[in-house]
């Protein structure tokens, strides 16, 4: 309940590299580039909230991928 996706394209500006299927019925909500970049300015904790994610996803690709044997 109440999940995001995409957070690391939008933030580093490429293509979502994955899909996404809901479970149950949900409502979907578009957040735009501009419209992130205005709430990280206004919301600073936000800001750091998402980076933190961020940083937390790429860990467990890293650690994922040296267990699978990719580099």
């Amino acid at each position: 309940m109440g999940g995001f996706f995409g957070e690391v394209a939008i933030v580093h500006k490429t293509v979502r590299a994955a899909g996404a299927k809901a479970a149950t019925f949900c409502e979907l909500y578009v957040l735009e580039n501009n419209d992130l970049t205005h709430l990280l300015e206004h919301y600073p904790r936000f800001k750091e909230t998402i980076a933190g994610h961020i940083d937390k996803l790429t860990r467990q690709r890293r650690l994922s991928k040296v267990a699978s044997g990719k580099s």
